[in-house]
């Protein structure tokens, strides 16, 4: 399957993240639009618990897939984010389990582990958040490719709007998430419920030949998650 679509758009999610040196860009986010940004990720942050559920659909040149992703997020370093769905007619797994010492990660690129970096959970949390469960799992399955997370920016955010989804009326926001410094990055579309603090639905494009959507239906915090849910067998 091509390595599920080189981890779906991985070939234009790696270009995004090379060639910066790192430094932070100017600001160029509108005072609104970065405020609801952040009341967001304040509370994911803020949780001893996190969850997140979502059914996400990719296209590209090489076809569709379409994918149930479950995260589950726990203080002490513990992070689960499974993907089970297929890519045109064939079945496409991936895991990734962190108990807060070992990475174990599983699918399209094979199985490995590895030690985990000291705040992996809270960045991988985050990065879901604003950056999309792709490009966090491209950078986060890898080892020491977690801080290639840390590189990634927001710019040009503003409130594009309202719409009405069911019977929600919900906040547009768009922006350009990536790495600074580099012509190859994500234009995001996100609709966000700001009386519940949630995510319903993100779009993202790549200029190149990729889309991906993003479907929400939970974002909680401070819920029971077991322990259990984060063991490495």
């Amino acid at each position: 399957m091509r390595g599920l679509v080189l981890f779906f758009l991985t070939a234009t999610a790696v270009l995004a993240q090379e060639g910066s040196d790192g430094g932070k860009p100017p600001d160029t986010n509108e005072p609104e639009a970065a405020e609801l940004l952040k009341k967001l990720e304040d509370k994911v942050a803020a949780g001893k618990t996190a969850v997140f559920k979502l059914k996400m659909t990719v296209k590209s040149n090489q076809g569709t897939g379409t994918f149930d992703i479950d995260a589950a997020f726990k203080e002490g370093g513990k992070a689960r984010v499974e993907m089970n769905g297929k890519f045109g007619d064939r079945p496409a797994t991936v895991l990734l389990v962190t108990d807060g010492k070992k990475v174990s990660v599983s699918g399209a690129r094979g199985n490995g582990m590895f030690d985990a970096t000291e705040g992996l959970e809270a960045r991988i949390r985050k990065s879901i958040l604003k950056f999309g469960v792709m490009p966090t799992m491209d950078a986060a399955m890898m080892p020491g490719g977690d801080g290639r997370l840390d590189s990634f920016q927001v710019a040009d955010a503003k409130i594009a709007g309202e719409e009405t989804i069911g019977e929600r009326t919900v906040k547009v926001l768009t922006y350009v998430g990536g790495t600074p410094g580099t012509p190859l990055r994500f234009e995001h579309k996100v609709w966000v419920d700001e009386e519940k603090l949630t995510i319903v639905k993100r779009e993202m494009k790549d200029p190149t030949s990729g889309a991906v959507t993003e479907e929400w239906s939970e974002m909680s915090v401070d819920g029971e998650v077991a322990d259990s849910k984060f063991e490495i067998k």
